[in-house]
């Protein structure tokens, strides 16, 4: 079983949620996207690396895209 951190499936999810909901560009960018996909694409227009600031990957397989999704359209 996996742990969970703060409400999400892990760690790496949690992390990249707090990034989303705390960096003023990530919060912008996730309030015009209307998945994590299309949150991924977005930012790639704009330098900010393949890692949050903290080491977890913007892609990674560890991430729980389905909380992030959901997160990206409380968002809206």
């Amino acid at each position: 079983m996996e742990d969970q951190c703060n409400g999400y499936t892990n760690w790496e999810t949690w992390s990249v949620a707090s990034w989303i909901d705390n960096d003023e560009l990530l919060y912008s960018l996730s309030v015009a996207s209307k998945d994590y996909d299309d949150f991924l694409h977005r930012m790639s227009w704009y330098s900010q690396g393949s890692t949050t600031p903290d080491g977890v990957e913007w892609e990674s397989s560890e991430l729980n895209r389905s909380e992030l999704t959901e997160l990206i359209e409380e968002n809206e």
